[in-house]
């Protein structure tokens, strides 16, 4: 869902929406939106026009809320000497979780989450030792990246060492652990749990670990107690999620900590999660939570508006394409009353619908 349909979730709950950065952006062409500051350059211009803009009255800004990645990367190679609440989203000895899945996981041993087995490494040699010791298939990714890049599952050693490549970056090394790939959207208030709710994925975009076009609202009894020991751990302040696996044995193990909003929102609000007043509560100070229903086996299959259009002018048959334009659920997420976003929306099924007759359909 992009962080396009955020300004309409902030408004809904009660806050004006300022959005820095590329006015291009699906977020700075939302109606929600009332004030767009442009930025031009990377993430440093960025970060660095962001802290003069909140250091002019600190109080006056409730949440902010970092967009990509690559804002969390040079907050981090900055340190918390630099920045500060309220830009920095965890408190400054917290800063080594921000976009990195190693120090995640060094976080997750220490306060008792439940972790694939993991090893960091930095060369060949290093993951090959390491998957022996973890046992395979295994799955090797960058310790920094998202939506799945540059990730891949090798079941032995020859896959390894074909997969390698010439990676030169620090990677991590994870046990591979059958089971649903999932979600949990959060929001939190300096550290304390607010509301959130738990999905698995139906359909992707870019292969099984690439991002959600589709997701499936589940149960998932006896995490709350791991978000909340997340949150006293973090501090964490504002939107975040964390990437998990439904074990087939039971219970989840969680793979990845991400320290910015992620895409779930919209589809949470259909299938009747109360983030828009969690937002509320939180503005006005309150400590209310707001736990997700109990859908006792009737977990409602949500797709998300237009990513999963976009999938499937990319690689489903012409009946599926149209049926899924037509599903009665993605029309509950489709902002009707956003031009901006409509427009912005319109734009990307136009380009996939090209791409498919340029060069064909791809392999769902």
């Amino acid at each position: 869902m992009t962080l396009g349909r955020l300004p309409g979730l902030l408004v809904e709950g009660g806050f004006s929406v300022t959005v820095m950065g590329n006015p291009a952006a699906p977020a700075a062409r939302s109606w929600r939106t009332k004030q767009v500051v442009p930025v031009d350059g990377g993430a440093d211009r960025l970060l660095e026009a962001a802290l003069a803009l909140v250091r002019r009255d600190p109080e006056a800004w409730k949440l902010v809320l970092p967009g990509e990645d690559t804002l969390l990367m040079e907050m981090k190679r900055l340190g918390a000497d630099h920045v500060r609440a309220p830009l920095l989203p965890v408190r400054p000895e917290a800063i080594g979780v921000l976009v990195s899945k190693i120090g995640f996981s060094v976080l997750a041993d220490a306060i008792g989450l439940p972790v694939p087995r993991w090893s960091a490494v930095e060369s060949l040699d290093e993951a090959l030792a390491a998957a022996e010791r973890i046992g395979y298939p295994v799955i090797v990714k960058p310790d920094e990246g998202q939506a799945g890049n540059d990730l891949f599952r090798a079941k032995s050693p020859e896959d390894l060492r074909t997969r390698w490549g010439n990676r030169s970056a620090r990677q991590i090394v994870q046990e591979f652990v059958p089971g649903r790939a999932g979600l949990l959207e959060l929001l939190y208030d300096h550290g304390r749990l607010v509301c959130w709710v738990g999905s698995c994925k139906v359909r992707t975009l870019l292969g099984p670990f690439g991002m959600s076009t589709c997701r499936q609202f589940v149960d998932l009894p006896g995490v709350r107690e791991h978000l909340v020991e997340l949150g006293r751990a973090t501090g964490f302040h504002g939107f975040c999620g964390l990437d998990l696996i439904q074990r087939e044995t039971g219970g989840v193990c969680y793979v990845e900590f991400n320290t910015r909003p992620t895409s779930g929102y919209e589809a949470a609000r259909v299938a009747g999660v109360g983030f828009a007043d969690a937002l509320r509560a939180l503005g006005e100070g309150t400590s209310a939570e707001f736990p997700p229903p109990a859908f006792d086996g009737a977990e409602p299959v949500v797709p998300f508006f237009p990513e999963d259009i976009v999938g499937a002018a990319y690689s489903a048959s012409w009946p599926a394409f149209f049926s899924r334009c037509f599903c009665p659920a993605l029309l509950r997420t489709v902002p009707w009353t956003d031009g901006g976003l409509m427009r912005t929306n319109a734009g990307r099924v136009y380009q996939a619908l090209r791409a498919r007759q340029q060069n064909g359909r791809t392999k769902e």
